[in-house]
């Protein structure tokens, strides 16, 4: 389990960027990936924007690569925030878009990509040594940030319980949640928005 102190620690600086550029009047294009915790990260991330009274818009995309960061580029929105998507991209990011973004994300990436993001643009779990696999989804990710840019936005606890499920990190005993994933539903419970409970699991159609 990893050290969700660090995680608190680097969501300050990463929120004032946020903030700068929602304060500066910039038009934002959260991108996020089409599945589920794709969705859930998108969302939370632009029921924060909204609060805030940014200017934004969303999009999902199927795969994050070269092709699709050159018509991000096209499109020349003044700023990125990307979800669930372009872990070990961040040269590429740099390249096309220069500073104008951000990613929140949960799946692995080269220690390479850690070291080398001294302008702190990639909010990633395992950065922290938090497991994203197991421990918390990009729905979870974002919503850390969004608690952390202003927390009546631990309302959103709720979607990110959605999404740890929606990528099936009920890995714990009995289908439980496990590191920050069990912190955040603590939160959502606390806040009666969730509720627990041992059943019967049924899956398929």
């Amino acid at each position: 389990m990893g050290d969700s102190s660090r995680l608190v620690s680097a969501l300050k600086p990463f929120c004032d960027k946020i903030r700068s550029v929602v304060e500066a009047g910039s038009e934002i294009a959260v991108v996020t990936h089409i599945d589920a915790d794709g969705i859930t990260s998108g969302s939370i991330m632009a029921t924060a924007l909204a609060r805030m009274g940014a200017k934004y818009t969303v999009r999902t995309v199927s795969d994050m690569n070269p092709a699709t960061i050159d018509r991000m580029k096209a499109e020349d929105h003044e700023f990125y925030i990307i979800t669930d998507l372009g872990g070990g991209m961040a040269a590429n990011f740099r390249k096309a878009l220069g500073d104008k973004w951000v990613v929140i994300d949960h799946h692995q990436i080269p220690e390479q990509e850690i070291v080398t993001d001294d302008a702190g643009q990639v909010m990633n779990a395992w950065k922290y040594g938090i497991d994203g696999g197991i421990e918390v989804p990009a729905g979870g990710m974002a919503y850390m940030v969004a608690s952390a840019l202003d927390r009546k936005n631990r309302d959103l606890s709720c979607l990110a319980v959605v999404s740890a499920v929606g990528d099936r990190q009920d890995q714990g005993d009995k289908r439980s949640f496990t590191g920050l994933n069990s912190e955040i539903l603590d939160t959502a419970k606390s806040m009666g928005l969730v509720n627990v409970d041992l059943d019967i699991m049924l899956t398929g159609r």
